[in-house]
């Protein structure tokens, strides 16, 4: 037994002996090797550092794969520690065109975070993605581990006819509201299903409260640098359609017209109670991202990463802290869901092979689950958490149920104003948060809209007969 077990350790140490002379360390983005050796290496540019669980998956993630891989290293490294601000759009892409440029770049999996539109404009190449980036689709892993929510098809489109890496990141968006403050106001807030009229009866009931009472309660927090409040205007104005091609429609409709000027008029009747406060054009949003939390309001909208982030501040008080589906007019025929694709591997990948084996990985159930399990968010990969009798509290059950409802009928969040006016116009003013700051009125908005939409509708015929 003695003799079994020295030569066990000793097997270990040979083992863990043989991983780190393979082993290489990235300082300030520069790779240094021991013995100039790269082989059997993976150069890794993760994401989520700061935010709880979300970091500590993909870290774990890593430990498991070098385990499991004994002769494969992994040098994790996230944008805070390469020297560049992932907040930062033109950080973010300066750095990735700088890679997908390179001759011999020094990445194997890229940080992507599912910008093609974005990346697109600034490669100024709208191919960049299939001239750079290994093709996802067409290893079964990936197709067979999808949920069917997700339309590979539509998402090969948007890529220039590939799938760059696997759906691992879920994201919903949710009215998000904290259960010791609805106590606290005497109401219950419909988790599913909320109305308008619900909704501004919450509203209400927040105003009854600082009325008499000292200790006020903010109905809403909003920050200038990331304008969350669109997500509940944008909610009501789909709420109008029952017909998904009539909404998505790439034109500017009199019927959209009509449909944005009653969300306005929605906004107007809240903005009366103080929806927004006068300051929040002075904070940014690292200033309100722990208000809900902290108990500061009755309604805070974000996405289900929230959770992460609640976490890392306050264990204690994140699982008072509850996802609600936003108020609609009637039951709406598309949600907030979104699966981004957040790495890829490049064709030109030193150990493009190991790197193409490193993301397949992920796409195993078992990663599906933890994924579930420790973010509290949703995954676009199969595991066997697909039922909300399974779920083990209301960020399991919300996300099973969007899924189930909404299915494909999912749209990324934008500021934007396609829905309402198409993509040509989609740069253009919507008024919402005059209105729902109580700047101006519905009417005042729309009449602004008509003017600036005529006057652009002009130039463009006044320059197309200029052409011709």
């Amino acid at each position: 037994m003695m003799k079994l077990t020295t030569n066990i350790i000793l097997i270990i140490s040979i083992i863990g002996l043989f991983s780190c002379t393979n082993k290489t360390s990235i300082t300030s983005g520069k790779l240094i090797t021991k013995d100039n050796e790269v082989t059997k290496q993976i150069n890794f540019v993760g994401q989520w550092m700061g935010e709880g669980n979300r970091e500590l998956l993909i870290r774990d993630y890593v430990r498991q794969y070098e385990f499991l891989n004994q002769d494969v290293s992994v040098n994790l490294m996230f944008p805070e520690d390469i020297g560049f601000n992932r907040y930062s759009t033109i950080e973010t892409h300066q750095f990735i065109g700088n890679v997908l440029n390179s001759d011999n770049p020094e990445w194997d999996v890229l940080l992507l975070n599912d910008d093609v539109e974005g990346l697109s404009n600034y490669m100024k190449n709208k191919n960049w993605a299939s001239d750079n980036l290994v093709d996802f689709s067409q290893y079964p892993e990936l197709t067979n581990n999808t949920i069917p929510e997700i339309d590979l098809v539509k998402i090969k489109k948007r890529w220039g006819g590939i799938i760059p890496g696997p759906f691992l990141e879920g994201q919903y968006w949710a009215l998000w509201t904290n259960k010791n403050v609805t106590q606290k106001l005497g109401i219950e807030v419909k988790q599913y299903g909320m109305t308008f009229d619900d909704f501004l009866g919450y509203v209400k009931a927040v105003d009854n409260y600082n009325k008499n009472n000292t200790d006020q309660i903010k109905p809403f927090l909003e920050a200038s640098d990331w304008t969350t409040i669109f997500s509940l205007a944008i909610g009501l104005y789909i709420s109008n359609f029952d017909d998904l091609d009539e909404l998505m429609d790439d034109n500017v409709s009199e019927k959209k017209l009509q449909f944005w000027h009653k969300t306005l008029k929605s906004l107007e009747e809240i903005a009366a109670y103080n929806f927004v406060d006068d300051d929040w054009k002075g904070l940014a949003w690292n200033d309100i991202k722990l208000g809900l939390l902290n108990e500061e309001c009755l309604f805070f909208s974000n996405g289900s990463w929230m959770y992460n982030i609640w976490l890392q501040e306050d264990p204690s008080k994140v699982m008072n802290c509850v996802p609600n589906e936003f108020p609609t007019y009637k039951q709406t025929i598309l949600y907030p869901t979104t699966y981004p694709i957040m790495w890829g591997v490049l064709k030109k990948s030193p150990n493009k092979e190991h790197a193409i084996k490193f993301l397949l990985d992920m796409t195993k159930p078992t990663m599906a689950e933890n994924w579930v399990r420790n973010t509290k968010c949703p995954t676009g990969i199969k595991g066997s958490l697909a039922d909300a009798n399974f779920a083990t509290d209301q960020y399991e059950a919300f996300s099973t149920h969007l899924q189930k409802t909404y299915g494909s009928n999912t749209y990324k969040m934008s500021e934007n104003s396609s829905f309402i006016f198409g993509s040509e116009f989609s740069n253009e003013n919507n008024y919402f948060l005059e209105v729902i700051s109580g700047d101006i009125s519905a009417d005042q908005a729309m009449e602004l809209i008509q003017s600036n939409l005529n006057n652009l509708l002009t130039l463009e015929t006044t320059t197309s007969a200029d052409i011709n």
